[in-house]
């Protein structure tokens, strides 16, 4: 059974419409598995998919990074659609905040991980081993109960057994 919603970092959507990208193949699986069950994407307070109108931070990185076209342009236009787009809000208490700070620099980051700590199923997909290294994944486990993968092992939360 899918999992009831997800959050997605940007650079996922990218890599399932860059054939060039080591992580392509698992990228556009998940991302079909995604179109075809009823996982909704989560996404800050304030998203509309008119540019000039939306106020999120993870719907502002969507509309500027994902070109029309792209696979994942086209993810998230039949997820707005569909309304399988919801609006988490982010605040996590002081004391996680603190704790995140610490973790992870990117702001941006820290958005998408708020968002999933505050979503139902606490899952975010992220290709970024950068900021979200074995070690932080860990922590974010522990802090959050949230679970980071990438796309390859995402697509086993989608795929109807």
């Amino acid at each position: 059974m899918c999992i009831f919603d997800v959050t997605i970092d940007t650079n996922v959507l990218m890599h399932g419409s860059n054939p060039n990208e080591n992580r392509f193949h698992d990228t556009v699986e998940f991302l079909q598995l995604l179109l075809e069950c009823e996982t909704h994407i989560c996404v800050d307070m304030g998203f509309n998919f008119e540019e000039g109108v939306n106020n999120s931070i993870i719907g502002h990185e969507y509309l500027t990074k994902l070109v029309h076209g792209q696979f994942g342009y086209a993810v998230i236009t039949q997820m707005a659609q569909t309304g399988r787009i919801d609006m988490v809000e982010t605040d996590i208490g002081m004391a996680k905040n603190r704790s995140l700070i610490n973790m992870i620099s990117n702001k941006h980051d820290r958005v998408f991980v708020r968002v999933a700590a505050n979503s139902r199923a606490h899952v975010l997909v992220s290709h970024d081993l950068r900021d979200f290294p074995p070690r932080t994944r860990k922590e974010l486990k522990k802090l959050f109960e949230l679970f980071v993968s990438e796309a390859s092992e995402a697509k086993n939360l989608l795929a109807d057994e």
